[in-house]
């Protein structure tokens, strides 16, 4: 063995001896434990404290370190290793991937004024349709109980591949306002406010990260479980009322959102 391979494998060990603490306790009242075992992996990963062509810690290790079972760890691999962070190479270990600093480099930068025209993307709409106002989208619109909601779906591609989209709903007597070439303006907040001939006032845009269920990983060709980032618009008239109500979800292995 060479001085050279030595030295490296040194400092490899004395890396993840400075990231892996003895135990690091889990909540119960969270995540599932895979979840938050992929979550702090990742973190590593991105912060750099793992860096590009580390090896990870051994599947025992990382038992140890977690206080879990062999196959919740495997879980949190399976993940990363879906979402390109890390290579496993038998016999030799788990790897984070060396082309890393590219997929950083890669990643789409999408700013607030992005959120509300997205040029550049290539948009198509989908679907349409009617939905029963309940939940979140009941609250933003501030409608009834049981009422009819007017929605359609937004996808964005870049360079053919689906990097993220929308649903976006409205008071259901609007849908004759709006065309099929007005559901794929890049501005559709704008676009909406000049069809309803309402000034906008406002709007009020929350962000927070969600999981993929499949209903994402079918439209957005991703798997489920799949970190995104979630984008909530409600946009109010000059009148104080909310007229439109959008939720924008992005992949995260794609886009990065700038907030300036």
């Amino acid at each position: 063995m060479s001085a050279d391979f030595k030295q490296g494998s040194e400092m490899t060990k004395q890396k993840q001896a400075a990231v892996q603490p003895d135990v690091t306790p889990l909540r119960s009242d969270v995540l599932p434990r895979y979840r938050q075992v992929e979550a702090i992996l990742r973190d590593q990963i991105w912060l750099g404290e793992l860096g590009p062509g580390d090896q990870l810690p051994t599947e025992e290790e990382l038992c140890r370190r977690f206080a879990v079972s062999r196959a919740t760890v495997r879980q949190a691999l399976k993940i990363l290793e879906q979402e390109n962070l890390i290579h496993k190479a038998v016999p030799r270990g788990t790897f984070v991937n060396p082309t890393l600093e590219q997929v950083r480099r890669g990643l789409i930068d999408v700013t607030r004024a992005d959120l509300l025209d997205m040029r550049g993307f290539e948009i198509q709409a989908p679907r349409t349709g009617f939905y029963t106002a309940r939940g979140d989208v009941q609250t933003a619109l501030k409608v009834a109980s049981g009422s009819k909601v007017f929605f359609f779906l937004r996808v964005f591609n870049l360079n053919g591949e689906p990097v993220g989209g929308e649903q976006v709903y409205l008071a259901a007597d609007n849908e004759k306002l709006l065309s099929g070439d007005d559901m794929i303006a890049p501005s559709i907040s704008k676009r909406i406010s000049q069809r309803l001939n309402r000034l906008v006032a406002r709007t009020d845009i929350r962000v927070s990260a969600i999981t993929a269920d499949a209903r994402h990983a079918i439209r957005f060709d991703t798997f489920s479980g799949a970190p995104l980032i979630s984008v909530t618009r409600t946009s109010y008239g000059s009148d104080g009322d909310p007229y439109e109500y959008g939720h924008t979800v992005l992949r995260c292995d794609r886009c990065q959102l700038i907030l300036d």
